[in-house]
């Protein structure tokens, strides 16, 4: 069975799971529909290879997160340095989508 049939049947086979940092302040917005979000700027270690073993590189990645999730935690908890682990899907247009999974780690 093909990827494409198993989503058309209703299987959940889109899951994305990244912890990192906050390494920027939550940026309110709106989505395509007009609802409110935050985008978060997450960073994480990335080795690009193993010629990068030594020195970690690293990557960030904007996710959008729902303004319920958002809500959950709190804005003032969500402040550049705090580790945090996402959880969600990677939306039709290649940007992730967090869900209500998402945590705080800890707080800086």
């Amino acid at each position: 069975m093909s990827g494409a049939t198993g989503a058309r049947q209703g299987r959940e086979l889109n899951r994305l799971f990244l912890s990192g940092v906050l390494a920027d302040h939550p940026q309110p917005d709106r989505d395509r529909n007009g609802d409110p979000v935050t985008f978060l700027l997450i960073a994480f270690p990335a080795p690009d290879s193993s010629d990068t073993r030594e020195r970690i590189e690293t990557a960030s990645c904007e996710i959008e997160v729902p303004e319920p999730v958002t809500e959950h935690h709190g804005t003032k908890k969500l402040r550049t340095g705090a580790s945090i682990f996402i959880t969600g899907q990677l939306s039709g247009g290649g940007g992730i989508l967090a869900d209500g999974s998402t945590d705080l780690l800890d707080h800086p």
